[in-house]
């Protein structure tokens, strides 16, 4: 059968009924209802229409040259399936969609524009994209539950501001591209779920806010990703979740009123960057706690911000628990009103980046540290205390900076991969060794003596360094090399 347009009339509810329907604008009723391949018209003729059965059509438009449609299209408890043609508001500034109750919107292979829309009532319906689709949502209009299929390639922007908003559900096994500029913004009590295959990019941003205890990103398959932009965790609270994986520049933020809580779960999380950023509001902390699910790594491979607001602190508390941070970028801090706090563990600090790296705690007391940064200096940019510092073969590190190591201190170069030590003083409470090192101006008197040894070299300006053993090596190797 030959694919019709047919216009809804002002003559009754339902769809399902040939009598409210024309093969004209505001013609004579009794044309066929519109059905999969058709197109189906609401104009300025056109009164309400409540579903009774399921509806399809190839392309619902509210609004057309017979002018604005301003009735309420409720889809009721039914469904509805739309192709290629998908759904057309341009002209519903006025109207209202209904999106209905446990309703299903399918749309294969075309456009969902609900960007001029009047309203969306959301109820409890679902908007299920399939095949290559386009997304265009209305800021400030929230869809309840959103699921893209296996196979769906979608285009996400928003129109009148910047967010496109899914308040229960976000299902993906597909792709969603989201346009520069704007947010794919679950709600806060929104649950989302990236299963296998499915991806999340574009120049936009993902903004998940898991407001609500037991809600948030509860599924990260390891074969999905997420490439926007940027990815925020905004305002998260006690029980909010945020699954591991790997994730664009990230900002943990509080930019509400009141302090907020991120606890990562067991596993590791990898940030291209992250900020961990408070101050909302005056007095709003923003805090990382690694104590409540023990076992979480994370990783971030490029800068790490301390970004203080108003009077608010930033805190991370790691205490009791073995969480392992490493750092391959620089970790700095913005001053403010408010503190940094850190409350270390028993992990570590890895510091392994493949360029130079400038490091400044703010005077923190922090995880004992480990440098395997083979490529760059590692530089000190303010004291700080450790639980123990140990730098791996080829490292080098600098710094005008006091360093109070709590245990052990150890600078493991080997031949062919020495270190060189260029600044940093010592407060060194247990061991002290170094290893096929270069030691220039440390000053390690407030601690314990450092013994350097297996071809260490003084480069002046050091004291409380022992680098006797080496002049009795020497003079020990030139009397075998006489003999």
């Amino acid at each position: 059968m030959a694919a019709v347009t047919r216009f809804f009339l002002a003559i009754g509810l339902a769809w399902n009924n040939n009598a409210h329907w024309s093969a004209s604008s505001n013609g004579a009723g009794g044309a066929s209802y519109p059905v999969a391949g058709d197109t189906a018209i609401f104009d300025d003729f056109s009164g309400n229409c409540t579903l009774t059965a399921n509806a399809a059509a190839l392309l619902l438009k509210l609004g057309d040259t017979g002018g604005a449609y301003t009735g309420t299209f409720n889809a009721n408890a039914s469904d509805v399936a739309l192709g290629t043609g998908g759904l057309d508001c341009t002209d519903g500034t006025g109207a209202t969609i209904s999106m209905g109750t446990n309703s299903t919107w399918t749309i294969t292979g075309g456009t969902f524009d609900y960007s001029a829309i009047g309203t969306i009532i959301r109820v409890s319906s679902t908007v299920e994209f399939n095949g290559t689709c386009v997304w265009n949502a209305k800021s400030g209009q929230l869809l309840h539950d959103v699921t893209v299929a296996s196979g769906a390639v979608v285009v996400a922007t928003a129109f009148g501001g910047i967010s496109i908003t899914v308040v229960n559900v976000l299902d993906v096994t597909g792709k969603i591209t989201v346009t520069a500029g704007d947010q794919l913004n679950p709600g806060g009590g929104a649950d989302i779920h990236l299963r296998a295959g499915a991806v999340i990019d574009g120049g936009g941003d993902l903004v998940i806010a898991p407001a609500v205890s037991g809600h948030g990103l509860l599924t990260y398959d390891a074969t999905a990703s997420i490439e926007t932009a940027a990815f925020r965790i905004d305002r998260p609270v006690s029980g909010g979740v945020i699954v591991p994986g790997a994730f664009p520049p990230t900002t943990i933020v509080n930019f509400g009123s009141g302090n907020k809580i991120w606890e990562p779960n067991a596993g590791t999380y990898t940030f291209e960057s992250l900020v961990l950023r408070a101050g909302g509001s005056a007095g709003s902390s923003m805090k990382i706690d690694t104590t409540v699910n023990p076992g979480a790594t994370l990783i971030v491979t490029g800068t790490t911000t301390f970004l203080l607001n108003n009077d608010a602190d930033v805190e991370v508390d790691d205490t009791g628990v073995a969480t392992n941070w490493t750092f391959q970028g620089d970790v700095v801090h913005t001053e403010g009103a408010g503190a940094i706090i850190w409350t270390p563990g028993s992990g570590t600090i890895t510091l392994s980046g493949t360029v130079a790296q400038n490091i400044d705690f703010g005077g923190l007391t922090v995880e004992a540290i480990v440098i395997d940064n083979a490529s760059g200096t590692v530089t000190f940019g303010d004291a700080l205390t450790t639980a123990a510092f140990t730098a791996q073969p080829n490292a080098s590190i600098a710094g005008a900076v006091s360093i109070t190591v709590q245990r052990n201190f150890a600078l493991n170069g080997t031949s062919g991969n020495e270190i060189t030590f260029n600044g940093p003083d010592l407060d060194v409470t247990g061991t002290a060794v170094a290893h096929f090192t270069t030691a220039t101006d440390s000053d390690a008197s407030a601690g314990t003596k450092v013994t350097a040894t297996d071809n260490c070299v003084d480069g002046t300006g050091n004291t409380n360094w022992d680098f006797s053993i080496e002049a009795f090596r020497y003079y020990y190797d030139q009397q075998e090399a006489t003999a």
